[in-house]
């Protein structure tokens, strides 16, 4: 019996393209003695994302067996300056030796991977203040038994870790802050037929809204499921107390004990990670089949929806939700009604307050506004009034048609305080519709 050894090392300072991907001062590096290949490799993809990967193989019984020493990604932050408190860059990077192994029958199992991203730009000794996550799972031929398990994280640290841009109004959901944890999620079944779920918990969140009212919510849950090519679930969200700390249009006393329910008892929809000979038929049969979904809330607050609707600069008031979805996913019926109280929303593009309330009704594939209200604010104008009417109609998911009428006799639709926001076009505007 003999033995060989090698050892290769590869440096170039040059740019290697591989299709699309342009790879920057790659360097690998490989020892291979008794019968063990330590593997020592590092690039910058697209002069973007610095990958590097070190550990060693074992060949035991013609498996392969991969342990992973050193695992990381790394993404410099293009929005980083040295006032703003943010990171430099982004780095997701396992935490303890990970095992790999690709067995000779085809079985791949990814024992588990911690893997953690540091929050902070200085030295976090025993990485005590990183964010954590826990994946791992089996993968023979087509049937998949995987996981991901974050055990806790704040909202505040999202921020912190993945790349947004802080002038972008999508970072406006960072208003949001509190503990998240026990978010875990499964896949399980074949590729083509999986078996999906995800659940996590809230003990306690808060909203601030730019006026600075606090809305804290407790016993906030969110549990979903997708089996049997049909996808069940439930959120809840309660609210637990409201603080005024600043001026506000409305009255915040009622918005205590209000609650968001949705709840799907059965989509039928078909999902595959590798579409198979029977994805064609499950997708038709499953539009065919039943569906009930129903979402619910009682003075339930407008405010945590302005970070999802870009129009707005801030939205409140409480809504009052009753609607129901039924039928098929190719006959949708939807039913019910909801209605506003003391609404109020800061347009972003003017810079300018609106009052507004009023039903809405779900009936026969139709959203029907019936005589709401929009009313300029009192320092703009007390009697600047319109009315809305007209209706959304829709063929399953789709918006088919939509006829919508304002009246007014008198409402302001710029003043002076679009300044701010557009500074070539401001000043008193009037009109009647």
């Amino acid at each position: 019996m003999c033995s060989s050894d090698l050892e290769l090392d590869f440096t170039t300072d040059s740019i290697i393209r591989l299709g699309s991907a342009l790879l920057y001062n790659p360097k690998i590096g490989l020892n291979y003695k008794d019968e063990v290949l330590d593997f020592d490799a590092r690039t910058d993809y697209n002069n973007a994302l610095g990958i590097s990967v070190e550990g060693n193989i074992h060949f035991p019984n013609g498996d392969i067996d991969f342990a992973l020493d050193s695992l990381a990604l790394t993404y410099k932050n293009p929005n980083f300056t040295p006032t703003s408190g943010s990171l430099r860059q982004f780095i997701w990077r396992n935490e303890g030796q990970a095992k790999i192994q690709l067995a000779k029958n085809g079985i791949l199992t990814v024992d588990t991977l911690h893997i953690i991203h540091p929050i902070t730009n200085g030295k976090d000794p025993g990485n005590v203040d990183a964010q954590r996550m826990s994946i791992g799972g089996i993968l023979n031929g087509d049937t998949v038994n995987a996981w991901a398990n974050f055990p806790s994280f704040d909202l505040k640290d999202i921020r912190r870790i993945l790349p947004f841009n802080p002038n972008a109004k999508t970072f406006d959901y960072t208003k949001y802050a509190g503990r998240v944890r026990d978010l875990g999620l499964t896949l399980n079944g074949t590729l083509e037929k999986p078996d999906i779920s995800a659940k996590l918990f809230a003990d306690s969140l808060t909203y601030v809204g730019e006026d600075e009212n606090t809305i804290t919510f407790d016993s906030n849950y969110l549990n979903f499921s997708y089996r049997e090519q049909k996808l069940r679930g439930i959120l809840d969200i309660h609210v637990a107390n409201v603080e005024a700390n600043g001026a506000s249009l409305i009255s915040l006393k009622n918005l205590k004990g209000g609650e968001l329910r949705a709840t799907i008892d059965s989509i039928p929809i078909a999902l595959a990670l590798q579409r198979g000979p029977e994805f064609a038929a499950d997708s038709a049969r499953a539009a065919k089949q039943p569906l009930s979904a129903s979402i619910r809330a009682e003075q339930f607050p407008l405010d945590i929806a302005t970070p999802f609707l870009l129009p707005f600069r801030q939205i409140i008031g409480t809504g009052d939700i009753n609607f129901t979805v039924s039928g098929t996913r190719e006959n949708i019926e939807y039913a019910g009604n909801a209605s506003i109280k003391d609404g109020a929303l800061l347009v972003a593009s003017t810079n300018m307050w609106y009052r507004f309330g009023g039903p809405i009704t779900f009936a026969h594939n139709a959203l029907t506004f019936q005589n709401d209200s929009i009313r300029n604010s009192a320092a703009d104008d007390s009697l600047g009034a319109a009315t809305l009417n007209g209706s959304f109609t829709f063929n399953g998911f789709d918006v088919t048609n939509f006829d919508l009428r304002l009246r007014s006799d008198r409402i302001m639709v710029l003043s002076e305080a679009a300044k701010e926001s557009l500074p070539d076009a401001y000043g008193t505007v009037t009109i009647n519709t």
